[in-house]
């Protein structure tokens, strides 16, 4: 098996639980083991010697329409919940990039959204969940019932135990339309700074240009049209095999990067919320395209006055080692809630920068490590495939026993 990036796999034995307590069974049996969702962790933090395939548990689905409360099973995907949900008016509140995440996946990793006003953290919207712990038995946990655990788990990346299902509090959905407005930035300091300085925006990302370093703000608030007509459904394309390795090359994608800052000219215009949300998710598989050798996303987050400095410094290091992003993603982050045990997001900003990692790439992501110390930065484990430690969004010393390991951990123990 291997993740998203399929930069690291491994062979091992996949269980299918159908129920609960077919997860304490295989959790009490001898070895560790590791849930694992859809798929869409980018490294290795899903993979290990014994995996539980979360997918197979029941798709639990109760929601309340009045109070906004869904109660679903781990292994519910965030599109099931869409689709069910927004035709009452409904929404998840923290959106990550992609709609094909487990509710179980999407805890362990504490999702982030694009929110600028509100918290972007799945955690604050989390009422409570079920855990298999490691001796095999199942304990409810919230803020207030085995808080302890309830925090260690959010954002821990399956080192507590095995979700089975979880409560959420959703929101009100005003429209099914947004309202975008894209703004230029001539270099990095200026993507900060619009990003700084916008506080009506609802919603902000940000793009920028791998070489030229300009970029492009995307900013985006629900229309306020009270009956607007529904987004036309569009079927998404489908990558049907791996693409050959050198398809994705400096030649073919400084193309593309031309072609997408001519595509996204300054302006206002509506945009149906799943472009808006998931631009990916129109275009199945498409971590084939980088062929069967994969591809890493180093996703680093940075104090907000050091910023500036880390994300400049860590394009250099990329550019004395010759490589060029495929992609890079800007988002402005507020303090997380200060309970929270484990997770990179800190009072500033993150980049996120897709890569085809080269043959000394063990040299690159320490000095790319380095230079994410140096300016007070973290790292976001699931997406982390080569990382060290310590600047892994993770505290080790809080996580709870060692039946829940995956490839990941046994780096951290190397």
């Amino acid at each position: 098996m291997a993740g998203w990036g399929n930069f690291r796999n491994c062979f091992g034995t996949v269980f299918y639980p159908e129920t609960a307590q077919d997860v304490q069974k295989i959790v009490r049996e001898p070895g560790a083991c590791i849930a694992f969702g859809n798929g869409r962790s980018y490294g290795d933090s899903a993979l290990g010697e014994r995996i539980v395939y979360t997918r197979s548990l029941p798709p639990v689905f109760n929601f309340d329409a009045e109070t906004g409360v869904l109660r679903c099973g781990a292994g519910v995907l965030f599109a099931d919940i869409l689709a069910k949900v927004i035709p009452l008016r409904w929404m998840l509140p923290v959106l990550p990039g992609t709609r094909y995440i487990t509710v179980g996946g999407a805890i362990a990793a504490n999702v982030h959204g694009k929110n600028q006003r509100t918290p972007n953290l799945l955690s604050h919207y989390l009422l409570d969940f079920q855990l298999v712990t490691e001796t095999g038995d199942v304990q409810r946990c919230s803020r207030t019932q085995h808080p302890a655990v309830f925090w260690n788990t959010i954002g821990g990346m399956g080192r507590t135990g095995i979700i089975t299902e979880a409560r959420l509090q959703l929101v009100p959905l005003p429209s099914e339309w947004l309202e975008q407005r894209t703004e230029l930035a001539a270099d990095l300091a200026e993507v900060l700074t619009t990003l700084a300085n916008n506080s009506t925006a609802e919603f902000a990302v940000a793009w920028l240009h791998p070489t030229r370093r300009t970029g492009r703000v995307f900013f985006a608030q629900f229309t306020t049209d009270a009956s607007p007509t529904r987004p036309r459904t569009t079927r998404p394309l489908n990558i049907p095999f791996f693409a050959p390795n050198a398809l994705l090359n400096r030649h073919t994608m400084r193309w593309y990067h031309h072609w997408y800052a001519w595509k996204n000219r300054p302006g206002v215009r509506r945009v149906p919320l799943e472009q808006y949300f998931f631009p990916l998710d129109g275009l199945l598989n498409w971590n084939r395209l980088y062929g069967r050798r994969g591809f890493v996303q180093y996703q680093a987050c940075f104090p907000r006055a050091q910023a500036l400095a880390g994300g400049a410094v860590l394009l250099d290091t990329l550019d004395k080692h010759g490589l060029m992003p495929f992609l890079v993603v800007l988002k402005q982050h507020h303090a997380p809630e200060p309970e929270l045990v484990h997770g990179f997001v800190q009072d500033g900003f993150s980049l996120a920068i897709d890569l085809k990692p080269p043959r000394n790439w063990p040299q690159i992501i320490q000095d790319l490590d380095a230079v994410t110390a140096q300016f007070g930065g973290k790292i976001y484990a699931v997406k982390d495939a080569s990382s060290s430690p310590g600047v892994i969004g993770l505290r080790h010393e809080r996580l709870l026993g060692t039946k829940f390991a995956s490839m990941q951990t046994g780096r951290y123990k190397r």
